[in-house]
């Protein structure tokens, strides 16, 4: 009878389903004239070392290694991915150990009896492993990724911002 009662109060506890992305049904091409050509994808990793010009690669090389916002990207990038092992942690039976020795000597005010030593020597082990009954734990190492792979995608706009501010006033320059 408890159980019947705690059932619907249990089923609000429960995380959504995965998210899937509405399908959209897209034209093969934009024109009637001509079919679209598959290119390969433009390669602009280092586009401005096309240019050829060793100064503007200089100064791009130091711009990008004394820009603090490079450097806060690349920081983000850390504490993201640092985010997400711990996320993944919470998955995983956790497990501890302890251990303790001691050694005591005590002497009494009778000289027969002599000088006594105790050792005592004490160890504990302990685990436990929380059930993700509701999939929060595995939300949770989903949101971390996907903020992994945000903080990736920041660095990237600011080194593309940074890059083209770079070119764009030293060729205004030349």
């Amino acid at each position: 009878m408890v159980w019947l009662a705690a059932m619907p109060l249990l089923g609000g506890c429960a995380v959504g389903p995965d998210y899937v992305p509405p399908a959209l049904e897209l034209p093969v091409h934009w024109s009637a004239d001509k079919p679209a050509v598959a290119t390969a994808p433009l390669q602009l990793g280092a586009w401005w070392r096309r240019l050829g010009d060793p100064l503007l690669d200089r100064l791009v090389a130091e711009a990008v290694t004394g820009n603090p916002d490079v450097a806060a990207a690349k920081a983000r990038i850390r504490e993201a991915r640092a985010l997400r092992k711990q996320a993944v942690g919470a998955l995983l039976p956790v497990i501890g150990g302890s251990g303790a020795a001691n050694a005591n000597r005590s002497a009494s005010g009778v000289t027969e009896i002599g000088a006594t030593t105790f050792n005592q020597f004490q160890a504990g082990l302990d685990a436990s492993w929380e059930l993700d009954l509701f999939g929060g734990n595995r939300r949770a190492v989903e949101a971390a990724t996907y903020g992994a792979e945000a903080a990736e995608d920041d660095l990237r706009a600011t080194l593309v911002t940074l890059i083209g501010d770079v070119a764009a006033t030293y060729v205004d320059a030349r």
